[in-house]
């Protein structure tokens, strides 16, 4: 399966390289969200830093629509 990435993917300047390191050696989620399915991955890339990604599963590829430093998720969730 084919894995793209959206332009607002790249909001955080990680690059393809380190979402791809993590998206293959880190375990999936998946949930289902208004109707389509999504699938999420945490994990450390090659350097160190822990990333959040989250892709959409359509029929022939996976769509990356989001890539975070997790430590943003975190500070985030605090403020809430």
């Amino acid at each position: 399966m084919r894995i793209e990435f959206t332009k607002s993917s790249r909001k955080h300047r990680i690059s393809k390289g380190r979402a791809l390191w993590v998206i293959i050696h880190t375990a999936s989620e998946l949930a289902s969200v208004d109707g389509r399915t999504e699938v999420k991955w945490i994990g450390k890339d090659n350097r160190g830093l822990e990333l959040e990604i989250i892709g959409v599963i359509e029929e022939d590829r996976v769509l990356i629509v989001h890539v975070m430093p997790y430590s943003f998720r975190r500070r985030y969730d605090k403020e809430i």
